[in-house]
């Protein structure tokens, strides 16, 4: 308008004014301290290279499955979790107690498992 004559030809030159709502959408908090990027997530390039495990209580026990034979009365309470860290694939082995044992036995069969699919086990990742 001031360019067209109807205001006062100075305001042609002025900085056009931004809506409050407009600035407080760009608005962002920053920092004012910070800390060193530290990255703990390892980087792996293919399936196997880097496995997880963790096992697990729970207080819902499962049934053992059965085909033939009499049914037992056992339950698992307790189950082994490998994660491939490259294709996020878990598998679950159930097992009856926390024993060395069941846990070497569980480690076997997710070995079996991946070797069926022509994955070589390279490094397992665990807490504790």
């Amino acid at each position: 308008m001031s360019t067209m004559g109807w205001m006062d030809p100075k305001l042609s030159n002025c900085e056009i004014p931004k809506c409050a709502g407009c600035l407080y959408g760009k608005a962002t908090c920053k920092p004012w301290r910070t800390k060193a990027v530290t990255s703990s997530i390892l980087s792996v390039n293919r399936p196997g290279e880097v496995v997880f495990i963790d096992q697990l209580t729970v207080t819902t026990p499962g049934l053992i499955g059965q085909v033939t034979g009499f049914l037992t009365q056992e339950r698992y309470f307790h189950a082994t979790v490998f994660l491939d860290h490259f294709s996020d694939l878990p598998n679950i082995v159930f097992q009856r107690s926390f024993t060395g044992e069941d846990t070497v036995r569980a480690k076997i069969n997710f070995e079996g498992y991946a070797r069926q699919h022509d994955v070589k086990v390279m490094h397992y990742h665990m807490d504790n």
